[in-house]
């Protein structure tokens, strides 16, 4: 297993001590509900939400759409490397 800290990259090796395809089905299940929060994001930022909202809410959703990004592209690395 693989986990980047800031500048930072940890090396685990799991084999023997995790359940993999128990790790897989988990990573993969936090994947879709990722996939379904950005989908949500994206069409609440695209509708008259994203052009009548008060511009503090819109900055803060767009952080929660950007941190959704970035979960998603770490756990595709980490499933890409099992």
């Amino acid at each position: 297993m693989t986990h980047a800290l800031g500048e930072i990259t940890v090396y685990l090796p799991l084999s023997g001590l995790v359940d993999l395809a128990a790790e897989k089905l988990r990573l993969t299940s936090e994947l879709e509900a990722l996939d379904k929060a950005i989908l949500k994001s994206e069409a609440l930022l695209a509708s008259d939400f994203g052009a009548r909202a008060p511009a503090a809410v819109i900055v803060k959703e767009k952080a929660r759409q950007a941190e959704a990004i970035t979960k998603r592209d770490q756990i595709r690395g980490r499933l890409t490397e099992m």
